[in-house]
């Protein structure tokens, strides 16, 4: 989208593909991966590490819509909202849960809940 500029189109599908590759199973993202390792195990919603990657797909998407890898990528990030989300509407920390700690608690810290419902809206 920047300027016309189909460099910086093939950067952002270098992100976007980097991304793709540490994406948990569930479709959620870690805080710190190498793209090599594969995917994570988990992902997280604290200091927007899910949301943000969220954010990025969906401009992504905006810019390209038929893009098959983009919008896979979008759907199951989509998917780990709905998944990790709580009946009263509260979100954990991270996803899947851990049995120990305080990341399966509904918090407002580092804004992981407000990001989580940011990224709701986004996607709707």
């Amino acid at each position: 989208q920047l300027l016309g500029d189909e460099r910086y189109l093939r950067i952002a599908e270098g992100a976007r593909d980097a991304l793709a590759a540490i994406q948990s199973p569930e479709g959620g993202f870690p805080h710190q991966r190498d793209p090599a390792e594969g995917p994570s195990g988990h992902g997280s919603y604290d200091d927007g590490v899910t949301t943000g990657p969220i954010a990025f797909l969906v401009r992504m998407h905006d810019a390209r819509p038929d893009d098959a890898a983009t919008l896979a990528a979008l759907r199951k990030a989509g998917e780990f909202l709905l998944a990790s989300q709580y009946p009263n509407g509260g979100f954990p920390q991270v996803y899947p849960l851990r049995s120990e700690g305080y990341s399966a608690y509904i918090t407002f810290n580092d804004h992981a809940m407000p990001n989580a419902v940011k990224a709701c809206l986004l996607l709707h």
